[in-house]
């Protein structure tokens, strides 16, 4: 990553014969859930989201087709979707029925799919995520003459009990929804049915018996994501470093290099003497490093030396069981999708705005992306962060088709920056002030560049923290 910081940052015209579309909408028609998985914001958050039981109860017998139920504010009105979809599906790829909340709590799920099938294009694609707690044979034959493209499945561990260690809610049946599924697909009803896990030192090792759990049950996708951490519990569980892997081989190199000098200190006093000297190998070595670092433009934060080193054995361990599960999926024929455990500042992309998407709250607010939906803490880089929500608009005070605010100088900024986001974006994981209390990365209300949002520490750019995007 670059460590100039340009004199002020490129604002892209508005350009006269602009059409803006959008082709996938991620829609949260729900915050319900039957559901409170430890790393969830709804088990970190209960004030936000609290339990609701009774409207998860309801749906133990299926899903309502009538349209005459009272939501509270955890659900979206059929008439607001409807509404949406008239104004907004007409040139989408892609709908995505998932926000924070289990979308077959969702009284009226079956009605909704039925208005998006009505307003979107034939080729458009209808997706959504579940835990699969719900999604009872039954029911998967009353959503499957809906065409759904995919469904993603939420599952961190092939062993039960660890699932319910986990995933509060979660029962043995579940197994038996995957394994119908599995048989729906292969029957050729749906295009994909995946299994995601979120993948931190909890499981590991779990991993490569999760390949072997898809395919005995007939599921041919793996998706991995490491977790998102909203607290410092969460940060102690991380598989991944939020630095370059050349700015990681220096800090561990450095780091062995200053060991060897300690160690010959202690075992003989006179060192001392050796190490004054100028040409002392070690110490040239040191500076070596440094002097090539700056020369490749590679930031190394000094203050993480002792951090980084600390994590070499699990960043070793972790690769070796990537590439176990990498050879177990080669070997049963399942497509696997494993995060990377560095960054690489200039392969970063947006999977919103690299898509053109945008995410719909359940309260109607427009938003670039989920992680901009709702204030929440992350807890990154050795500090804590505040992320503030993002809202362009809202669906309901907006009669007209959504394409309308993307027209907006506002909007085409933005979108331009987030298309462009290694040149446009600094990441702040290299840089020798992310741990020094820095202004930018406090919050993500700017960043050292002077753009007005901070994506200058997001996890899921950098490809950390799986969006539900391909």
């Amino acid at each position: 990553m670059h460590s100039n910081v340009p004199d002020a940052p490129d604002v892209p015209k508005v350009p006269k014969d602009l059409d803006p579309s959008i082709k996938i909408l991620q829609i949260e028609i729900t915050t319900n859930c039957n559901f409170r998985c430890l790393y969830c914001s709804h088990a970190l958050d209960p004030q936000v989201f609290p339990e609701s039981n009774n409207e998860c109860n309801g749906l133990a017998d299926g899903i309502s087709n009538g349209l005459a139920e009272e939501l509270d504010e955890n659900y979206m009105s059929v008439k607001t979707f409807g509404n949406l979809a008239r104004t907004s599906f007409g040139e989408l790829d892609r709908l995505i029925l998932y926000g924070v909340g289990e979308p077959l709590t969702h009284p009226h799920f079956i009605p909704m799919l039925d208005i998006a099938r009505k307003y979107l294009p034939d080729h458009a694609q209808i997706e959504f995520t579940t835990n699969c707690s719900l999604l009872a044979p039954a029911l998967l034959d009353q959503i499957l003459p809906y065409r759904i493209h995919r469904i993603i499945v939420s599952m961190d561990t092939p062993f039960i009990v660890k699932n319910q260690e986990f995933r509060p809610g979660f029962t043995a049946s579940i197994q038996d929804n995957l394994i119908y599924l599995g048989e729906q697909q292969r029957a050729g009803k749906i295009d994909i049915v995946a299994i995601e896990s979120v993948i931190s030192k909890v499981n590991l090792h779990d991993l490569p018996y999760l390949v072997d759990f898809c395919h005995e049950i007939g599921i041919s996708t793996l998706y991995f994501s490491h977790l998102l951490p909203f607290s410092q519990d969460m940060l102690d569980q991380l598989l991944f470093v939020p630095v370059s892997k050349a700015a990681f081989d220096i800090m561990v190199n450095i780091v062995e290099n200053g060991w060897e000098i300690i160690n010959q200190l202690i075992l003989t006093p006179s060192y001392i003497k050796i190490i004054e000297a100028d040409k002392h190998p070690r110490i040239q070595h040191i500076f070596t490093r440094m002097d090539e670092a700056r020369k490749n433009k590679i930031d190394v934060d000094l203050h993480k030396l002792t951090i980084m080193f600390q994590k070499v054995p699990q960043i070793q361990e972790t690769y070796r069981v990537f590439e176990q599960v990498k050879n177990r999926a080669q070997q049963w024929g399942i497509t696997v999708e494993i995060p990377p455990l560095f960054v690489d500042p200039e392969r970063r992309e947006c999977p919103f705005g690299a898509r053109d998407a945008l995410f719909i709250t359940v309260d109607g607010n427009i938003v670039p992306c989920y992680n901009l939906a709702r204030p929440h803490t992350l807890f990154i880089n050795e500090h804590e962060r505040v992320e503030h929500p993002y809202i362009l608009g809202n669906i309901l005070t907006m009669p007209d088709s959504i394409t309308k605010l993307l027209a907006t100088p506002e909007y085409i900024a933005l979108a331009e920056r987030l298309k462009n986001l290694p040149n446009a974006v600094p990441w702040c994981g290299d840089c020798i002030y992310s741990t020094q209390n820095c202004f930018y990365v406090k919050d993500n209300s700017g960043d050292c560049y002077g753009n007005q949002l901070g994506c200058n520490e997001c996890l899921y750019s950098s490809g950390f923290v799986r969006c539900l995007f391909d």
